[in-house]
């Protein structure tokens, strides 16, 4: 794998070890840093990060900012993807340790905060904006405090080398600024309701989608083999997509039939008819929260999904054709209501 080469670079006595609360030296950061711009413009370096990201997003855990698909035991130092959706940002924040970052598809805007003159006014002070282009890798060594964002109409996809003490305050700002966002934590009554489920399909979803439209840029036999891997955990939509790249027969015969079940089984959905339209609600910590409107063509079919819970879409009821019935599935689906079934 290329990325364990990464890997070996990162752990030849450059770096402290986890648990230790010193900084590396900023040479060992710069080198890392020109190592990931020579690995990020590699297809099997990237086809080794997707790889391991599949492996993470088939727990179907929700994540919150960067989660790691791998992390360096002895080191403490994390490897993760970030994902930007059209007009995405995460908001001005501060990196307390050296970070790297490089981007793998599309663009970033990044904003660059004066951080003293910030601290010293207690407010945001701009020094500097810059674009991130695909291919481009960049580093933090001193503690920095910048806004990145997508300002495009496309996704955008990155790479991070973290820091074990990014995030742990400098002796000299014990107190962030109230000005910068905190990381997004979810609700305690979101925490332990099954509706945090429906949310983490429906992440999973795009984060697999965008995977895969990476991968059909590589023209390479382990990118291949990726596309096969992110079969189990993709999306009806994104299996159909595959059909044309794979080939028919090669999906089928990994997952011959597709099978829908509840996403969790504790979820309270609710079907309810009004003026020739179907839809489908779910209940939330909060109220009952409707996702899914449809033609009344479509009534028995929602009904029996929601009685049954679990179910193929070629034996959803009513006057519905083959198509019909998939396309009522992949809606499901993409509510994040209902998750595809592996056999």
């Amino acid at each position: 794998m290329y990325f364990e080469s990464l890997l070996k670079e990162f752990s030849a006595d450059r770096f402290p070890y986890a648990g230790e609360s010193f900084h590396p030296e900023k040479t060992a950061v710069i080198s890392a840093r020109e190592m990931v711009a020579v690995a990020i413009k590699n297809d099997d370096f990237i086809c080794d990060c997707i790889s391991l990201e599949i492996d993470r997003l088939s727990l179907n855990k929700f994540s919150s900012g960067l989660i790691p698909f791998y992390t360096i035991p002895d080191l403490g130092i994390s490897f993760a993807l970030g994902y930007w959706s059209p007009g995405g940002a995460v908001g001005p924040h501060e990196h307390t340790a050296w970070t790297i970052t490089a981007v793998c598809s599309n663009k970033l805007e990044v904003i660059i905060y004066d951080r003293d003159e910030s601290y010293r006014t207690n407010s945001l002070v701009p020094k500097r904006r810059f674009e991130g282009l695909s291919g481009m890798t960049g580093s933090i060594y001193e503690p920095c405090i910048h806004d990145p964002r997508n300002t495009t109409n496309d996704w955008s996809l990155t790479f991070h080398a973290t820091s074990p003490l990014d995030g742990l305050r400098p002796a000299d700002r014990p107190e962030p600024l109230n000005c910068l966002t905190s990381e997004y934590t979810i609700s305690p009554e979101l925490a332990v309701h099954p509706y945090l489920k429906v949310i983490a399909a429906r992440q999973k979803i795009q984060f697999v989608n965008q995977l895969v439209k990476k991968l059909l840029t590589i023209n390479t036999p382990k990118a291949r083999s990726v596309l096969i891997k992110c079969l189990d955990v993709c999306s009806i939509s994104t299996r159909n997509e595959l059909k044309a790249y794979l080939g028919k027969s090669i999906i089928e015969n990994i997952s011959p039939k597709l099978l829908l079940q509840v996403t969790d089984p504790k979820l309270e959905l609710q079907c309810h008819c009004e003026n020739n339209m179907v839809t489908l609600s779910v209940m939330t910590p909060k109220s009952l929260l409707q996702v899914l409107a449809l033609n009344t063509i479509a009534k028995e079919a929602m009904i029996y999904a929601v009685h049954e819970r679990a179910f193929d879409p070629e034996q959803l009821p009513g006057d519905l054709t083959k198509q019909e019935r998939y396309a009522l599935a992949e809606a499901l689906e993409e509510t994040g209501l209902f998750k595809r079934i592996n056999n």
